[in-house]
């Protein structure tokens, strides 16, 4: 699946990921992205058919950068 873009809220546009372009951007699997779906844990995801599940880019991006865990060595 090619990447998309559309227009989504005004002038802002999403670039939309199939599961594999996730996959092969960020590194997740196929399977752990279907386990966080399932779970309600993952990032947000818009499902246009029964069949098709499409995330968007920056929304991934903003999920992960949400992720962040800090030890006690860091200030």
């Amino acid at each position: 699946m090619a990447e998309h873009t559309s227009r989504s809220r005004g002038s802002f546009h999403h670039e939309w990921l199939s599961p594999a372009q996730v996959r092969e951007r960020y590194g997740f699997s196929l399977r752990h992205l279907q386990y966080l779906r399932d779970v309600g844990r993952g990032p947000m995801y818009r499902k246009p058919t029964a069949k098709t599940v499409l995330y968007a880019a920056d929304e991934v991006d903003a999920w992960i950068d949400a992720a962040v865990v800090t030890t006690r060595d860091q200030p």
